[in-house]
């Protein structure tokens, strides 16, 4: 599935989170099926630790291997924060995959249909690369087993 092996219970520490400061504003909303959504926050330029953090766990994805550095900046001043509630599926396997994720916080699990859970990814790792890479349909449905909230990279943004 191309899912990456960061390190597990790793928790990125985002600007304003350490005193408890929400990032920018989130809108609430609801899916076609009546789920609660939230709308997702552009990070924008982040410093220090902070995109030291992001870009170790970029590189760490296929992916994103070769790419020189400042590649990597600019791919991280793209990125934009949402949160998901408990089982919100974040990703749904035969969808058109649009946007790469990385787990800032929280748990999830991989379901495969016919296989069931494959896999449970926590902070610090990466799901949904192929989406950049190729246009290819999501082989596998991701679901938030307890609240989470994940940087995302659209596809329009990577091959920019």
């Amino acid at each position: 599935m191309g899912v990456s092996r960061g390190p597990p219970q790793r928790q990125l520490l985002l600007p304003g989170r350490a005193s408890g400061v929400e990032l920018g504003s989130e809108r609430e909303g609801r899916t076609q099926r009546g789920q609660p959504t939230t709308t997702a926050t552009r990070l924008g330029k982040l410093k220090g630790l902070v995109r030291r953090e992001i870009i170790a766990t970029l590189s760490s994805v296929d992916a994103f291997a070769d790419l020189p550095p400042e590649t990597l900046v600019s791919l991280v001043e793209d990125m934009s924060f949402r949160r998901y509630a408990k089982d919100e599926v974040i990703i749904t396997q035969g969808d058109e995959g649009e946007h790469f994720f990385v787990l800032q916080e929280g748990k999830v699990s991989v379901h495969v249909r016919g296989m069931g859970i494959v896999a449970h990814l926590d902070a610090g790792q990466a799901f949904g690369e192929m989406a950049l890479q190729d246009n290819t349909l999501r082989n596998a449905t991701i679901t938030a087993t307890e609240p989470c909230g994940c940087l995302i990279l659209s596809r329009a943004d990577f091959l920019e």
